[in-house]
């Protein structure tokens, strides 16, 4: 299937988009948070990311690495169609 938008920001944020979650490309990176925890919340409100988070290089779609409050939360966005 061809995605087409007036920039690729855009474009990125369709395809890192799944139900459940709220997440954000900064700096070539997916963060990721659970929807309706306080971390979430924070990143919603002011873009604030939490200063300790994990780290999975090459792991996102299109390689991309992602970052998150915890593994599990990394885990279960993989999993999430």
């Amino acid at each position: 299937m061809t995605i087409r938008a007036p920039e690729f920001d855009v474009i990125d944020a369709y395809l890192m988009a799944k139900p459940g979650f709220v997440t954000g490309i900064e700096d070539g990176r997916l963060w990721v948070f659970k929807e309706g925890t306080k971390e979430a919340d924070a990143y919603i409100a002011s873009k604030s990311k939490p200063a300790k988070h994990v780290v999975r290089p090459g792991a996102g779609p299109n390689g991309i690495t992602i970052r998150a409050p915890e593994f599990d939360t990394i885990d279960a966005y993989l999993v999430t169609k």
